[in-house]
């Protein structure tokens, strides 16, 4: 009997790298409903002019380029880690994480496993985070989208044992506080807060241990930046893009309890770039906040004494 490879059974764990591109241990859960979308690649070079009388082509093997994107529900912020460097772990019941931009980035292995009669095991070394994307709606859960740019993917069929987390529950949309020049927004319906951390492409003409594989990308900016959509209610924001000023005062909150499970990320000046507000001749009019932040403060609360091991 012919057995297919299911989705559903796929467990993907991750682990923090000592060195980038060595292998660690892996035994996280980013969150739930993860999914991989590989974008793994060979560069073939063409060779137009082989010195032949033909018109065909011949190719030359160049660069192995690894990566592709994660997306998960998340249930925790550990995995935050990898888009803007490092925390601190303080306290218990609940411990409080406090974020630190870093100028360069920790790295992490991934292992997807595609449960079978014989496991299907790749185990991406080196993984970095080139982007990460949180959005919300009016309901379901919060996702997170992760772009990741990685050394290496081994193949093989040994997975690694770990307990599942089917107990854990995702931040939802209805859990997203947006405050905005220190006025909660009680009619949000949705947005996004994108991380672009402005990795190199790790190439680079250097003859390594293998030529065909990157080296260390390495980051050369931080930018901050997303939409806020809200029910058109008065002049508010229009008003405050009006002022072209920055806004301070301005928050996401992602709360499941107030004080023990929760994460509150503050925009250092938060600059309102449009504002606009079509007419809808069927629903209510929705306006449209597009903007971008210099740096962005980040603490979480939650159960973890640590987010670089996950214990």
């Amino acid at each position: 009997m012919v057995e297919f490879m299911l989705g559903k059974r796929e467990v993907i764990l991750y682990g923090e790298e000592s060195t980038w591109g060595t292998a660690a241990t892996r035994t996280l859960h980013l969150g739930l409903n993860t999914k991989w979308t590989p974008t793994d690649e060979v560069e073939w070079l063409e060779v137009q002019g082989a010195g032949t009388d033909t018109l065909n082509l011949v190719h030359s093997s160049g660069r192995k380029l690894v990566g592709g994107t994660l997306t998960f529900n998340p249930y925790d912020w550990a995995w935050l880690v990898y888009a803007i460097g490092s925390t601190t772990n303080t306290g218990t019941g609940p411990t409080v994480h406090t974020f630190t931009a870093q100028k360069t980035l920790p790295s992490f292995t991934m292992e997807r496993t595609i449960n079978a009669t014989t496991d299907r095991v790749r185990t991406y070394e080196g993984c970095k985070v080139k982007t990460c994307n949180i959005k919300w709606g009016k309901d379901g859960f919060v996702e997170t989208t992760m772009e990741i740019i990685a050394k290496d993917v081994p193949n093989g069929t040994s997975a690694t044992s770990v307990n599942p987390r089917s107990s854990r529950t995702p931040f939802q949309s209805r859990q997203v506080i947006f405050t905005l020049n220190n006025v909660a927004k009680a009619y949000c319906v949705g947005g996004n807060i994108n991380i672009d951390c402005r990795l190199t492409d790790g190439k680079y003409a250097y003859y390594g241990t293998d030529s065909t594989l990157i080296s260390e990308p390495e980051s050369q900016q931080r930018r901050y930046s997303g939409e806020f959509m809200l029910h058109y209610l008065n002049d508010t924001e229009f008003d405050l893009w009006e002022l072209i000023a920055a806004v301070s005062n301005t928050k996401l909150e992602f709360r499941k309890t107030a004080s023990t499970d929760n994460c509150t990320i503050t925009f250092t000046n938060f600059y309102i770039e449009s504002a606009t507000d079509p007419t809808n001749l069927e629903e209510a009019n929705i306006v449209t906040i597009k903007w971008k932040a210099d740096s962005i403060s980040v603490v979480a609360n939650d159960a973890y004494t640590d987010y670089h091991t996950g214990i």
